[in-house]
């Protein structure tokens, strides 16, 4: 027998089967498989692995603050040296915000370390998703006494497929996590520019809304404690008017009025939150207050001097 024939019979005897032998639209899961599947320590890994990223993304932005603070420290001693004008100093800072190669790397960096944070955390979850519809299903594995019961029905009658449904549990988490993943970024974004311009509101929107409600004067960021008037230490931003006290005078204030004291809405202690950004700007307008000071020093002694 030739091979043409021997490759013929076989091609004609497969059709056959084919013809004889419909296949399932659906393979259900039997317990050997949906047990595998439990053993699967998805939201295990995912806590391991979201403690690794968090070690690198705290030396991360710490390293950003140092590489900031001490490029600004320079570029002061170098006013303070008359090498540079005030005007020269401040449009060094906005360079440094905008093009310094260093802080984009970084900016990068830290994208990647979130981005890789949030998608072990959503396909956590959307593994969870995908193994509670699996266990309802509570069905016999495929064989020969249900094999008709898949291969008769319409596709549309019978249950995702287990890999499709996973697919598709995968898909939408991604897509949840597009919103997160844009408010680490905006975090992120939002610190380095507080480390360069503390006292500046921000450039961008940050969680859908303006600058935080602190008080603009002059196109400044007021950093005063509404209630006091004096610098703010550990500011508490109130969730619904967004305004910002500090803690030490707005825990006295509400023992008697019960109202913001700068928009008059109702509040309590319990609306009030820790507000990093503004410990930020803070830290690092007292930075700044420090080489002011320096400078007006140093003017005062050479004005002195010329005496």
């Amino acid at each position: 027998m030739t091979r043409d024939r021997e490759e013929n019979i076989t091609e004609m005897s497969s059709q056959a089967i084919q013809q004889e032998m419909q296949l399932p639209n659906y393979y259900p899961l039997n317990h050997n498989s949906r047990s595998a599947l439990r053993q699967i320590n998805v939201s295990g890994k995912s806590v391991e692995i979201g403690g690794i990223l968090n070690d690198a993304a705290s030396p991360l932005e710490q390293s950003v603050y140092d590489y900031i603070n001490g490029k600004i420290t320079y570029e002061h001693f170098k006013l303070l040296n008359g090498k540079i004008t005030l005007q020269e100093f401040e449009d060094f800072k906005k360079q440094l915000y905008n093009n310094d190669p260093v802080i984009e790397r970084c900016r990068q960096l830290s994208k990647t370390v979130h981005d890789a944070k949030l998608k072990q955390h959503y396909f956590s979850r959307a593994y969870a998703k995908f193994l509670g519809e699996i266990e309802g299903r509570r069905e016999n594995g495929l064989n020969l006494d249900n094999w008709e019961e898949y291969t008769g029905r319409d596709a549309s009658e019978l249950p995702q497929q287990p890999s499709d449904l996973l697919k598709d549990e995968i898909d939408r988490a991604m897509e949840t996590m597009k919103d997160d993943a844009k408010k680490s970024t905006d975090d992120f974004e939002s610190k380095v520019f507080v480390c360069i311009h503390p006292t500046e509101p921000l450039p961008f929107k940050l969680d859908g809304e303006e600058d935080d409600d602190l008080e603009i004067e002059g196109g400044k960021i007021n950093l005063n404690c509404p209630i006091s008037g004096q610098p703010m230490v550990d500011p508490l931003i109130n969730v619904k008017c967004k305004h910002v006290y500090d803690k030490s005078h707005v825990k006295d204030y509400l023992r008697g009025l019960r109202e913001c004291p700068t928009c008059g809405i109702s509040m309590q202690y319990s609306d009030l939150r820790p507000d990093p950004l503004t410990k930020k700007r803070i830290i690092f307008n007292n930075r700044d207050l420090e080489l002011e000071e320096i400078r007006k020093k140093t003017i005062d002694n050479n004005e002195v001097d010329k005496l």
